[in-house]
């Protein structure tokens, strides 16, 4: 009887122990989503869960959504990106008409045309040069809002080691909580 009367203590100090852990050594993180870049999948004010990516060469997938290093993207940035991959190593990325394709396709949900007003934090930049083949050990992302998105529109392919984390699950808002897609 009394082994049943520590168990359940000791199982939720010993769990409590282990989120605390991996929150402290950064193996799991809570963000705040800041802006509409990633609308509709995460909108302003959303917490998203996240697990850290230790050497992301090979686990990052076109399609998944993933959180960079901006400044390692590009030295004009600052802080941590939230954005999904749109073109690995190898992929060729080509503006046609005023829309991105991949791979001879253009991106399947996501209207992916150039901003007409252009972000005013990139408003000087050199912008990459279509056709653009990904260069090995690289990603192309974008934001999921096209119009509201600094991303490689802007400042091109960049290393797959500034990913630092891949976004898991929306905690909060209730309304909002589930599975990032």
């Amino acid at each position: 009887m009394k082994i049943r009367k520590l168990a359940l203590p000791l199982i939720c100090s010993l769990g409590g122990l282990v989120i605390v852990l991996l929150l402290l050594t950064g193996t799991v993180k809570v963000y705040t989503i800041p802006t509409g870049s990633m609308s509709p999948t995460l909108q302003p004010g959303d917490y998203v869960s996240v697990t850290r990516l230790f050497n992301p060469a090979g686990k990052v997938a076109k399609g998944q959504v993933v959180v960079y290093d901006s400044p390692r993207a590009n030295p004009r940035l600052q802080g941590k990106f939230i954005q999904r991959v749109a073109a690995v190593a190898g992929d060729t990325v080509d503006l046609i008409d005023g829309r991105l394709h991949v791979n001879g396709q253009p991106l399947p949900d996501r209207n992916g045309k150039i901003p007409v007003g252009a972000d005013p934090r990139a408003i000087d930049w050199p912008r990459p040069n279509y056709p653009l083949v990904i260069p090995q050990g690289q990603i192309f992302t974008l934001g999921d809002n096209h119009d509201n998105s600094l991303d490689s529109r802007y400042f091109g392919p960049f290393p797959v080691d500034a990913v630092t984390h891949r976004p898991r699950r929306v905690i909060f808002p209730l309304s909002r909580a589930g599975k990032i897609e």
